[in-house]
C-alpha cells in the first residue's frame, strides 16, 4: 500500500511522507476480522475493477489514517505554501485547509503517474459531519472507513495492535498548533456516534443525549450539507 503522511515540525509547519506498507492486520477477535476482511475485499475490488496498480493514502499521523505506516520518503510542502501565502490574504481557516488541499494534490499528483487510487481515511462520523475540508481531505476515490463511526475505529484499531496512545489521542485534523476536532464539534465523540447512531435509524426521538447536543449535531450536519453533494449546474432551456 502505497502512503503519503504529515508531520509536524517544531514551528507547527507540517511536512509530508510517502510510504509503502504490506502488513495489514494483527490477529483480532471475529467481528473484527469480518470488519477487516470487507475492508480489505472492498479496496480490493475497487482497484481491480477500476484497472488500477494500487492505492495511495495520506497518513495525518492521527487514528483514522494510521492503518499502516513503515519506511518513507518525504515531501516536504511548507515552503511551497509560504510562497503562495506571499500572494494570498491571511486567513487562518483558509491557510489551514490549503495545507489539506496541497496534500490531495499531491496525493492525486502521485496516484496519477503510478496509476493508483486515493484512499480517503475519513470515517462515518467525520462524513456525517461534514467534518472534513471539501476539495481536501475529503476529495478521495474510496473511503473504505466510511461506514466505521470514530468510535468503531478507535476500538478496530485496538485490535490491531495500534498503540493506546495513538488510540486515545484526541482527534484533530493537525492543520494548526493544538487543534482538536472534540474540541470544535462541542462533544466527545463517544457522544456524537450515540447521536449520529440514532439519526441514522430514524430515533432521535428515543436517544438519550440532550436536545441542545442533539441541536449542535444536527447544525454541523445541515450547514455542511453542500460539501457532501455534487456541486449545482447551471439548467439552460434550449
Amino acid at each position: 500500500m502505497n502512503s503519503l503522511s504529515k508531520k509536524e515540525n517544531k514551528n507547527g509547519d507540517q511536512t509530508y511522507t510517502s510510504s509503502i506498507s504490506y502488513k495489514v492486520a494483527r490477529s483480532s477477535p471475529k467481528n473484527h476480522k469480518r470488519i477487516m476482511k470487507q475492508v480489505v475485499d472492498f479496496i480490493s475490488n475497487e482497484v481491480r475493477q477500476r484497472k488500477k496498480g494500487g492505492v495511495v493514502i495520506g497518513l495525518s499521523g492521527g487514528l483514522d489514517s494510521s492503518v499502516a505506516a513503515v519506511q518513507s520518503f518525504t515531501v516536504d510542502i511548507v515552503r511551497s505554501k509560504i510562497n503562495l501565502l506571499k500572494f494570498l490574504p491571511r486567513h487562518r481557516l483558509a491557510s489551514g485547509n490549503l495545507s489539506s488541499r496541497l496534500r490531495m494534490a499531491i496525493l492525486y499528483y502521485y496516484a496519477n503517474v503510478n496509476n493508483l487510487l486515493v484512499l480517503g481515511t475519513s470515517d462515518k462520523s467525520e462524513l456525517m459531519l461534514g467534518y472534513f475540508t471539501k476539495n481536501g481531505d475529503g476529495a478521495a476515490d474510496v473511503f473504505p472507513l466510511g461506514d466505521l463511526y470514530k468510535t468503531d475505529v478507535r476500538n478496530l484499531a485496538l485490535e490491531l495492535g495500534l498503540p493506546e496512545a495513538l488510540v486515545n489521542q484526541p482527534s484533530s485534523p493537525r492543520i494548526w498548533a493544538k487543534q482538536t476536532a472534540e474540541s470544535e464539534l462541542g462533544l466527545p465523540y463517544d457522544k456524537i456516534d450515540e447521536i449520529l447512531r440514532a439519526l441514522e435509524k430514524n430515533l432521535l426521538n428515543e436517544c438519550r443525549a440532550n436536545k441542545s447536543d442533539i441541536k449542535k449535531m444536527m447544525t454541523w450536519i445541515n450547514k455542511t450539507q453542500h460539501k457532501r453533494e455534487f456541486p449545482p449546474i447551471c439548467k439552460i432551456n434550449q
